[in-house]
């Protein structure tokens, strides 16, 4: 996917990924991205795959040890190393796995010591990070572009002036012009004529009896691929003796479907809000925080506010200074336990944590499609809300599942920031219950 010459200089790349383009000029000075269309989906954090550029021509948005694109959020957030070069984050976890506590940079063997929260505790990138929003608000700018293009009506009458008016009676899209030209005469004159905006909503006719408008729903399983049908369809048609309902009464069953998934997904969302703060509490009580303030000679002074692991540490040293330099060895066991529940369990509830984070973005993005349908519902799209009912019932079954299974996750998270470190008769480190 990517190579280098001799002289080290990367070559440019291609990647191809659902059809999107974004081209960058390989320049040691600026990096100028040429976008034609870019996507980012939400990563799931669990599941290793392209990030939402897909065709590149420049090394900078693609980690150099797996070769995947950087994405937003999850596996394949970009993170530093102290040398300054960035990977993705599932890459650094991997390389952490066999180096402990310290890190070597794949390009130089620059050594980086991982603090408590190990490869979450690096820095992210946020000059990548901000250069694909950038490029990812650059396609959302073209296709809002292009939607308003294809919203564009034309006059029946000449095709080459734009429409502003429509005529009630007639049922055509008129130009001023061309109104006028046309609805001259003294009875035409009489035609009612609104703005475009105002132009009344079409009833959806049959396709099978197109002088009939769709006024019922067929309720039958077999009629599931097309329910929506007239009054002859009913009464003579191939759906006479089906059971059925006005097709109004399923348009306020979806209203009340959209309703409630939009009222779960609020609830959820605070619920994610709510752990992912708690969490977040818990993390600084276990790593600690750094206040800076006002030295003698008014400079910005760092000032450590140490948290239960550092105290848990501090209790291991004091407990093996006693035992002075006979014990050395058996203190610096009983640090690595230490050091590895922490790490352990951070490393849980950060991916916890990030989890939470992107659920939320999928329920926020749920959220605004629901409200959308809601306001084209309440608009009497009758054919899209019938269209969409089934939509809707699976989308509120997901939302209350992952919901439920969030509820358990809660009940299982343990948010007790204190390491309960105890020792042993033979001055080994235990974490949990003292062990007679």
């Amino acid at each position: 996917m990517a190579s280098s010459n001799a002289s080290g200089n990367p070559e440019t790349r291609e990647n191809v990924t659902d059809g999107e383009n974004i081209n960058i000029n390989n320049s040691s000075e600026s990096v100028t991205p040429t976008l034609s269309s870019v996507q980012v989906p939400p990563n799931d954090g669990r599941h290793r795959r392209r990030s939402s550029t897909s065709k590149i021509n420049h090394p900078v948005l693609e980690c150099r040890v797996c070769e995947d694109v950087f994405a937003l959020q999850g596996e394949k957030v970009p993170r530093l190393l102290l040398c300054g070069h960035t990977f993705c984050h599932i890459c650094l976890s991997q390389l952490s796995n066999h180096g402990g506590r310290y890190l070597h940079c794949p390009l130089d063997r620059h050594t980086t010591e991982l603090g408590d929260s190990g490869v979450w505790g690096l820095k992210k990138n946020f000059a990548l990070l901000d250069l694909l929003e950038r490029l990812a608000g650059n396609v959302e700018s073209k296709y809002s572009e292009l939607s308003q293009s294809n919203k564009v009506v034309y006059c029946d009458e000449n095709e080459e002036h734009l429409a502003t008016l429509f005529c009630t009676v007639c049922s055509t899209n008129l130009c001023q012009d061309c109104s006028k030209n046309t609805h001259s005469t003294r009875t035409l004159a009489k035609h009612k004529r609104v703005p475009l905006s105002e132009k009344p909503r079409c009833q959806p006719m049959c396709t099978s009896h197109v002088t009939h408008s769709l006024e019922f729903y067929c309720l039958e399983e077999k009629c599931a691929n097309s329910p929506m049908i007239c009054i002859l369809c009913k009464d003579y048609g191939r759906h006479q003796g089906h059971k059925h309902t006005l097709l109004a009464n399923i348009v306020d069953e979806v209203r009340g479907y959209i309703s409630d998934t939009i009222q779960h997904i609020t609830t959820f969302t605070s619920d994610l809000g709510e752990g992912i703060r708690k969490i977040s509490d818990c993390v600084t009580a276990i790593e600690g925080t750094v206040q800076y303030v006002e030295g003698v000679q008014g400079e910005l002074v760092p000032r450590t506010n140490p948290g239960t692991a550092e105290a848990a540490r501090v209790r291991v040293r004091q407990y093996f200074n006693e035992l002075h330099a006979t014990l050395q060895r058996q203190e610096d066991a009983a640090l690595s336990v230490v050091d590895a529940h922490v790490r352990e369990r951070m490393n849980a509830m950060r991916q916890q944590q990030e989890d939470m984070a992107i659920l939320m973005s999928q329920m926020s993005a749920a959220g605004i499609d629901c409200e959308r349908k809601l306001e084209a519902v309440i608009n009497h799209d009758i054919e899209l809300a019938a269209t969409h009912r089934q939509d809707v019932l699976n989308l509120l079954s997901t939302v209350k599942h992952q919901e439920n299974q969030f509820t358990d996750l809660s009940s299982q998270l343990s948010l007790d920031s204190a390491v309960p470190v105890t020792f042993t008769k033979d001055n080994r480190a235990h974490i949990g219950p003292k062990i007679e």
